[in-house]
Formats: structure tokens, C-alpha cells, sequence
């Protein structure tokens, strides 16, 4: 499941106000007005968001942010060299 910011906030300030994970669970299940059998954040989810939010000062996701690869300028202008020799060929 994915759960919102807000949640993940709300979770984690659970968990560092009563410091316990079941404790957490249960306010989040009563703020959020869930069943008995609705899905909440797992004990691992909270434990790892907790982390994270020490870690790093965030709770947002850090899937898909790797580090971007330089681009040298020998080989733009290489490329645009060979583009312009041969337009139709694939470079």
C-alpha cells in the first residue's frame, strides 16, 4: 500500500510520542477511522519511515532520484559531428 506523507508523518510522530510501534499503529487506526481489518503502516513500514526521517530530514520517497551522469563536451560535439556527416544514420 502507499501511504500518503500525512500518514507517514503522522505515524512516525506516534511512534516518537508514545515510543511504541503498536501504540502508533493504534492512534493511526483511530485518526484515520479504519476497521478492524483495514490496512495500516506494518511495524517495519513505521520503524524504516522513522529512520529515514532521522537519516535525512524527509519523508519522501528517494526512488528514482540516482545521481544523473555527466555529459562531457568532447562527446556532445563528437555526436553532433557524426549526426552531421551521416543525418540518416543511427547514432
Amino acid at each position: 500500500m502507499m501511504w500518503t506523507p500525512q500518514e507517514r508523518v503522522f505515524s512516525v510522530l506516534g511512534l516518537d510520542e508514545s515510543k511504541y510501534v503498536k501504540r502508533a499503529q493504534r492512534n493511526f487506526r483511530r485518526e484515520f477511522n479504519l476497521g478492524r481489518h483495514d490496512d495500516i503502516p506494518s511495524y517495519l513500514s513505521i520503524v524504516n519511515w522513522d529512520i529515514l526521517l532521522r537519516e535525512t530530514g524527509s519523508l519522501l520517497s528517494t526512488c528514482g532520484n540516482h545521481r544523473k551522469r555527466n555529459v562531457f563536451a568532447e562527446i556532445v560535439e563528437r555526436t553532433r559531428m557524426a549526426f552531421v556527416r551521416s543525418p540518416r544514420k543511427s547514432i
